[in-house]
């Protein structure tokens, strides 16, 4: 402690020479202390927070590339014993075949089944880009 106390007192003093013109080089040592990278990366303290921010950081790089992959390229899996909300495998055979654009126009009765409709529809523009 008395040694950071002398260090500050010496370091205003050293600030008042430099005002005054009196010291040129500001940067020379202040009664043999020096501050030294090699020994504050060699305390176990400065190792773990160093440590733990480079890990935060690469979590959370990890996190933005997986995201990046996972937005661009979408998985469908359906886990139903029935495989109710997925196509058959003779649908997307068909649909990989069409080549020219598709447009569907449906006329729908009742309130719920527009919305029947929009989702095989995504169903189908997910094997075949070319469906309107």
């Amino acid at each position: 402690m008395k040694r950071i106390k002398i260090f500050f007192l010496d370091l205003i003093a050293a600030v008042k020479k430099v005002r005054a013109g009196k010291i040129k080089n500001f940067l020379k040592p202040v009664h043999g202390f020096r501050f030294n990278f090699r020994d504050m990366f060699r305390k176990k303290g400065t190792q773990k927070g160093v440590n733990s921010i480079v890990t935060a950081v690469l979590v959370f790089f990890l996190i933005i590339f997986v995201n990046y992959i996972a937005s661009n390229h979408q998985l469908k899996k359906d886990f139903t014993s029935g495989k109710v909300n997925s196509l058959s495998d003779q649908s997307i055979k068909v649909l990989g075949k069409l080549e020219d654009k598709i447009t569907f126009l449906a006329f729908a009765s009742q309130v719920g089944e527009g919305q029947y409709f929009r989702s095989y529809m995504e169903k189908f523009r997910y094997y075949n880009k070319n469906i309107e």
